[in-house]
Formats: structure tokens, C-alpha cells, sequence
């Protein structure tokens, strides 16, 4: 379970070295891949790149979705999808948990993160790849 109520330590995140990027947790519309930076006490940085796809069909039009809505800044915010450490959870006060360990199996793109401090800073396509089939386009946080 996960609320407003419950805390993820950052330098406690785990993850495989390349996550799946969903729209809105969804994991029938996959968008892209990540991969997550070293955590820090600040929080977890972050590189995801959304396929440049050539043939036509629901694929091509998910992910041209995806990048529209955080290129005309509809969508700012991103969230994770992770497993905890329940050996390591702390149930506080408030009825919240605190997660010193968790696993980060996904990172969705959302327009309100549940953290506020989960935002896009900075994305960039990259369409002067030589071939079109090498297209990505880019989001980080710094």
C-alpha cells in the first residue's frame, strides 16, 4: 500500500539497472525505459527515453501521447512503483509507513505526483540521430 501518508528514504532505493516507463502506472501502456541515478538525501535522479517508433499503429500513438504531454508541460510530475522491505517498514504515528529499502520496479509519468518534489526539470528530444530508427527522445532530472 502506498499513500500520501507514507515515506520512501531515497538513499534506500534499489532498482534494476532499466525500468519500464508507464503512463499514469499503467502497465498496458508502456512508453518507455529508465534508468535511475545514485540516490542521494535529496532523492533519486533520473533518465528516461521514449522510442522514436516508425510504423504506424497504438504503439507510435502511446508514446507520441507521452512525449506530447510533457513537451506542452501537461504533464510535469512522475511517480514510482515499488516493492518494500517489510522487514525495514515503520509504521508511524499518522498511520503512514516509512520505507528505509524498497525496490523501484517502474516509473510512471503522472500530471500530480504523490511526492511534489517528483518533477521533470529537464527533457530534450534527440531527433538529430543520424537515422531515424536511432530516435529517442530524453527526460532527467538533475
Amino acid at each position: 500500500r502506498s499513500s500520501d501518508l507514507d515515506i520512501i528514504v531515497a538513499e534506500g532505493v534499489k532498482s534494476l539497472a532499466d525500468i519500464p516507463l508507464f503512463m499514469h502506472h499503467d502497465s498496458r501502456s508502456i512508453v518507455g525505459r529508465t534508468v535511475l541515478g545514485a540516490a542521494t538525501r535529496k532523492g533519486v535522479p533520473f533518465k528516461a527515453s521514449l522510442p522514436f517508433v516508425t510504423e504506424a499503429g497504438k504503439l507510435r500513438d502511446e508514446i507520441e501521447y507521452a512525449w506530447q504531454t510533457v513537451k506542452y508541460r501537461l504533464i510535469t510530475g512522475v511517480s514510482v512503483g515499488f516493492r518494500p522491505v517489510w522487514e525495514k517498514a515503520e509504521q508511524m504515528a499518522d498511520g503512514g509507513w516509512k520505507f528505509p529499502e524498497c525496490e523501484v520496479i517502474e516509473l510512471s509519468l503522472v500530471p500530480v505526483p504523490m511526492n511534489a518534489e517528483a518533477v521533470i526539470t529537464q527533457f530534450r528530444s534527440m531527433n538529430a540521430a543520424r537515422s531515424s530508427a536511432a530516435r529517442t527522445a530524453l527526460l532527467e532530472i538533475i
